[in-house]
């Protein structure tokens, strides 16, 4: 699952970085459709690294890590309405890595979660 993880949150965002790149080259003026575009990349690059936090940090306190969960839920809803939105190959990619984010992240923190508890929990004394 961590190689999943890790692999989803990276193409997303690889995904938001070339969604900022294309902005670029697409809105050469500043106006409302490429600071939306824009937004969107960097929504992307935030939601991939706000996940890689919740990896590399220390444990989360359950109600972050329900946060970071229903965060991942939006997101894959979010990339279904996108799908449908712009049917286009790099929209379906973005729904999978969402996805592979969202069901990865869901196992990952649980067993992240259960390895320190154990690890908190005082020694069984016979």
């Amino acid at each position: 699952m961590r190689i999943l993880f890790a692999a989803s949150t990276t193409i997303c965002a690889l995904l938001g970085i070339a969604h900022l790149g294309f902005g670029v080259v697409t809105y050469r003026q500043l106006s409302p459709e490429a600071v939306w575009f824009a937004g969107t990349g960097v929504a992307q690059v935030l939601f991939a690294a706000l996940n890689w936090a919740t990896l590399a940090g220390p444990p989360l306190r359950p109600r972050v890590r329900r946060m970071v969960l229903a965060l991942d839920v939006l997101m894959v809803a979010f990339g279904v309405v996108v799908v449908r939105a712009v049917p286009e190959p790099q929209a379906y990619v973005l729904l999978a890595t969402f996805i592979g984010i969202g069901f990865s992240g869901v196992f990952t923190s649980q067993q992240r979660e259960s390895a320190t508890v154990a690890a908190t929990e005082p020694p069984n004394r016979r």
